[in-house]
């Protein structure tokens, strides 16, 4: 059936490839991006993929210097427009993972900037590249999609407050990107032997996220030195602070200092871009995060979680951003620390009574996840395939 629709997948980021990539592996098509590293990944680690790289300018803006918080000029990329890809690739549906209005627009305002063509026959359809309850994802422009792809009951009660539902075409189909964890396809001792850690020794993750809300500039040395040579530690970086590494002295700085102290732990690993998530949080028996997404994604396995709620004492404009991620509805599901000296702690806690917090993982894992069960992408083919019927399957 797949065969029958052409299928193009827009991913920004490298971690966007894999919330779309058991998908396309289902229907194959092009996956697409303007960002070269994300089209040099997918060269080097999906060569079978056809990958797409789409020409856009840069432009300056103005954002807050990693580390410091002072404002500065900041070359970016312009995003893309899924015009682009409609106009070049003509598909027949374009499966999207961007939060910001990338969409095709079929208003007279849309036709004019599109070149005159409101590329009426091909489908859009949002996949979405998190499932945190940050306020960025509910926005209404999503209901330009034609079809959006849940992964659970907390998105769809997000999106229906805001009153998105009630204008376009819904299903909730679960996390496609767990799917090879849960059809047995990835399996944690697998991950750890090729990571080159002893299975007999429990596994910390430490995940923070990027930019201000990081506690990995400041804090993420004594983070690690925290964790104990009795346990496996993993180090894994959102894409973001490598990036940020390149422009800036702080972040540059923070980065080679964690790097050289985990090249003299035997028991070590570090990541500091993987686009695979899934792949590295895979073996780890708990996660130390901050205000990371991969908190909640973590809560797929049903393993403890440490938060260190480093800015829980903010104020100005952290304050602001650390209100606005709703952070705190995880925290009965997690050991919670505002002191960095109380992570190894509450580490030790996590490991040794990691059914304290059990009943509020599965409740929240319930409320954020529909039916892990490996078959997320399947039921989202499936809907894709309904939508073109429901059109009248037209190309």
């Amino acid at each position: 059936m797949s065969e029958q629709l052409r299928i193009a997948y827009y991913a920004r980021d490298i971690q966007h490839i894999f919330w779309v990539k058991c998908l396309q592996e289902l229907t194959g098509g092009p996956i697409c991006t303007e960002v070269r590293g994300t089209y040099e990944l997918l060269r080097e680690r999906f060569p079978q993929t056809e990958a797409v790289l789409a020409p856009t300018p840069h432009k300056l803006t103005v954002g807050r210097r990693v580390g410091t918080g002072k404002l500065t000029l900041k070359r970016k990329q312009v995003r893309l427009g899924l015009h682009w890809l409609a106009r070049e690739l003509e598909p027949d549906v374009i499966v999207n993972t961007a939060n910001h209005d990338n969409t095709i627009h079929r208003d007279l305002v849309g036709w004019l900037r599109q070149g005159c063509s409101t590329f009426a026959r091909t489908k859009q359809v949002q996949a979405f590249h998190d499932i945190s309850s940050k306020d960025n994802r509910f926005r209404r422009h999503v209901a330009n999609h034609d079809l959006l792809l849940l992964c659970g009951p907390r998105t769809r009660d997000g999106f229906e407050r805001i009153g998105v539902l009630e204008r376009t075409r819904w299903t909730m189909v679960g996390l496609c990107k767990s799917d090879p964890v849960f059809d047995g396809r990835l399996r944690g001792p697998e991950v750890l032997a090729e990571m080159g850690l002893a299975k007999d020794r429990p596994t910390v993750i430490y995940a923070p996220t990027h930019g201000a809300l990081s506690s990995f500039h400041r804090w993420g040395r004594q983070i690690c030195q925290a964790i104990g040579e009795e346990y496996n530690l993993i180090v894994t970086l959102h894409p973001y602070i490598a990036i940020d590494a390149q422009q800036n002295a702080v972040a540059a700085e923070a980065l080679r200092a964690v790097e050289a102290d985990l090249q003299e732990r035997r028991n070590a690993v570090f990541f500091p871009s993987e686009a695979d998530a899934v792949r590295v949080m895979c073996p780890a028996d708990v996660m130390v995060t901050d205000y990371s997404s991969l908190a909640e994604e973590f809560l797929m396995f049903d393993r403890p979680l440490v938060i260190f709620d480093h800015l829980a004492g903010a104020t100005g404009r952290d304050a602001e951003r650390r209100r606005r991620l709703d952070i705190e509805a995880v925290f009965p599901a997690a050991e919670v620390t505002t002191e960095v000296g109380e992570i190894a702690r509450a580490v030790d806690r996590a490991l040794t009574r990691p059914q304290e917090k059990a009943a509020e993982r599965q409740r929240l894992r319930d409320y954020i996840f529909y039916k892990l069960d490996g078959k997320a992408s399947e039921r989202a083919v499936a809907a894709i395939h309904e939508l073109r019927e429901a059109s009248g399957g037209q190309s």
